[in-house]
C-alpha cells in the first residue's frame, strides 16, 4: 500500500494552487441554540486563504489561514432553562493549519464527465479564541468584557482547576466540490467541522462557583458575570450554591466552517476538468444503438 502511494506521486505533474474563501463560522457546544450535535449557532461572517500543491492525483497538499468570530446566546435558545441561564459570549477566531485533500474522482471517474470535482479534506490546526461577554454598569453603559482572566468557574482559585488557554488544536475534516469557470480559474465550496480538545471556547464548561464564594476570593466582576439568571428574572443575585450545573463539561466544542471560493492554479500539471457534454451525449446514445443490434439480432 505504501509503495502504491509513493509510486503515484509525480514530479513533473506539479500543481498549485492559491484559493480565497468567504463563508461563515457556525459554533456548537453548551451555549448554542440547540443540544444537538450537528445543531450549530447563528453564523458569523469569516474569511480565508490557502496555498496547494498537488502531489499527485489523489493526494494535495495546503497550508490555510482563516479567522473570524463565534457567538453563542442563551437567548437564541427554544429550551426554557436555557434562556433563564442567560449566558452569553462572543470570541474572534485566528486558525492556522496543514491539510490534505483526498481527490475521489480518482476512485469514482465517472464524476470526470460532468466537469466537478469532489474531495475529502482533514488535517490538523492551531486555534486562538478569546470569550468575551457585554455587561451593562451602574450608569448604563455596556461594555466588553474578557471571560477567561475572570475563572468564572472558579479557575485559579484554590481546589479548582488552572485557568485554560486560549490556543488549543483542533481536526478539521469534510468535504469540498469545485468546477471550472475559465483559463486557471475554478469555484469551489467546501463545508469543514472542527473537532476542538477543549470545552472553554464559550468560557462554560462545569459548574457554578456561588456568588459569596467568588466575592470572598475578590472576585465582584466573576460574581455578577459567572451567574446572569437574576438579570433574566429582573431581580437581584441568584445565589446558587458552589457545585450547580452550569455546563456539560462531557462535550467539548465544536465549530464549522463552511464557504465558498476563487481557486488560482498554476504549474506543468494543472489541466482544467471541464463538463464533457460529448461523453453524455454517447451515454445517451449508447442504449439506442444496443437497442438497434437487438432489432438486427432478431
Amino acid at each position: 500500500m505504501i509503495f502504491y502511494l509513493l509510486a503515484s506521486f509525480s514530479l513533473d505533474a506539479q500543481e498549485h494552487e492559491f484559493r480565497f474563501y468567504l463563508g461563515a463560522n457556525y459554533y456548537q457546544g453548551d451555549l448554542a441554540s440547540s443540544t444537538h450535535k450537528f445543531s450549530f449557532s447563528q453564523g458569523q461572517i469569516a474569511w480565508s486563504a490557502m496555498v496547494g500543491t498537488k502531489l499527485s492525483d489523489i493526494f494535495k497538499v495546503n497550508a490555510k489561514f482563516m479567522t473570524g468570530k463565534l457567538v453563542g446566546r442563551d437567548s437564541d435558545s427554544k429550551n426554557l432553562s436555557r434562556k433563564q441561564r442567560n449566558l452569553s459570549f462572543e470570541s474572534p477566531l485566528y486558525e492556522f493549519g496543514i491539510n490534505t485533500e483526498v481527490n475521489i474522482n480518482h476512485f469514482l471517474k465517472g464524476l470526470n464527465k460532468y466537469g466537478i470535482k469532489i474531495y475529502y479534506t482533514a488535517g490538523i490546526s492551531l486555534f486562538h479564541f478569546s470569550p468575551k461577554a457585554f455587561k451593562r454598569n451602574e450608569f448604563g453603559e455596556v461594555g466588553i468584557v474578557d471571560l477567561q482572566p475572570l475563572g468564572t468557574e472558579g479557575q485559579g482559585l484554590s481546589g479548582f482547576d488552572d485557568k485554560y488557554s486560549l490556543t488549543q488544536i483542533n481536526i478539521p475534516f469534510g468535504l469540498g466540490f469545485r468546477f471550472h469557470l475559465f483559463d486557471n480559474l475554478e469555484m469551489g465550496i467546501e463545508i469543514v467541522p472542527r473537532i476542538t480538545f477543549t470545552d472553554y471556547i464559550d468560557d462554560v464548561s462545569g459548574s457554578y462557583v456561588s456568588y459569596d464564594d467568588l466575592m470572598a476570593a475578590n472576585r465582584p466582576v466573576a460574581a455578577m458575570i459567572s451567574n446572569r439568571t437574576g438579570e433574566y428574572f429582573g431581580t437581584g443575585v441568584v445565589n446558587l450554591p458552589t457545585g450547580s450545573l452550569r455546563g456539560n463539561r462531557n462535550d467539548n466544542d465544536w465549530y464549522s466552517f463552511t464557504g465558498v471560493y476563487l481557486s488560482y492554479n498554476w504549474g506543468v500539471g494543472y489541466k482544467p476538468m471541464k463538463f464533457n457534454t460529448k461523453s453524455l451525449e454517447e451515454d445517451a446514445s449508447e442504449p439506442q444503438e444496443q437497442e438497434g443490434r437487438s432489432k438486427i439480432i432478431r
